[in-house]
């Protein structure tokens, strides 16, 4: 049975990011400049909104203000947060045929076709989270100083300044990719290394904050309540 629960938890999971890209096949964007630029928008979205779907299906409830919980929750809620932002800039200042599409729908509030809403409500589900996650993680992720999380964040950190620093990227030209599939690519390369700083700069931060405040309340109510069970056995 965990099994199967894991097992479609994972298929679940990556519905959003199987089912766009088996969306982009369908309209017959594929092999033009402007699928190549759909897919790399879909797989970011989908990429982030993937995660989402994973966090809703856990089958146990935790408390909302369980500091441990808010310091993964917090990091990958700023992650969410950098996206959105990252393709919201993306959007006026590069120069793709996707994004020329889009605008042009936008500022004629032409939004019937799938390759403007969907995209749309997924960056819209996005932000939605991030609105809510974000005020809550701030208040209640904390971690006790933790070296091996400092050393870890720290190293993420310089690993992927690093690569942005020395262009680890698909070269162009190339012999398997066209010159604008492989500007498609460097975009969500480019993602991935900016959401990764975001998520590991937001963990080191919560690192070398510390516990206080109202997680520092919530531990010591859990530390009461463990007390007090011990005291006061239920069982036989």
């Amino acid at each position: 049975m965990a099994q199967n629960n894991h097992f479609a938890e994972n298929f679940l999971g990556s519905l959003p990011i199987l089912v766009p890209l088996c969306w982009v096949y369908s309209i017959d964007l594929l092999g033009t400049d402007e699928g190549s630029w759909l897919l790399a928008v879909i797989a970011i979205l989908g990429t982030e909104c993937g995660q989402l779907v994973k966090e809703w299906m856990k089958p146990q409830p935790v408390p909302y203000d369980d500091p441990a919980v808010w310091f993964d929750r917090l990091a990958e809620t700023v992650g969410c947060v950098a996206t959105v932002l990252y393709l919201t800039v993306a959007l006026f200042v590069v120069d793709a045929p996707y994004f020329t599409h889009l605008k042009t729908s936008l500022a004629h509030f032409e939004v019937s076709s799938s390759a403007v809403w969907v995209p749309g409500l997924m960056w819209a589900i996005l932000l939605a989270n991030g609105v809510y996650a974000l005020p809550l993680g701030w208040r209640y992720g904390r971690s006790p100083r933790v070296p091996g999380v400092i050393v870890s964040a720290v190293l993420w950190i310089i690993g992927a300044a690093a690569l942005i620093l020395f262009q680890a990227f698909v070269p162009s030209p190339n012999s398997i990719l066209g010159p604008n599939a492989t500007r498609a690519v460097n975009f969500c390369i480019l993602w991935f290394y900016l959401n990764a700083l975001c998520i590991q700069a937001t963990r080191l931060g919560i690192a070398l904050r510390g516990v206080g405040g109202a997680a520092r309340e919530r531990a010591q109510q859990h530390v009461q309540q463990v007390e007090e069970d011990a005291e006061w056995p239920t069982g036989p």
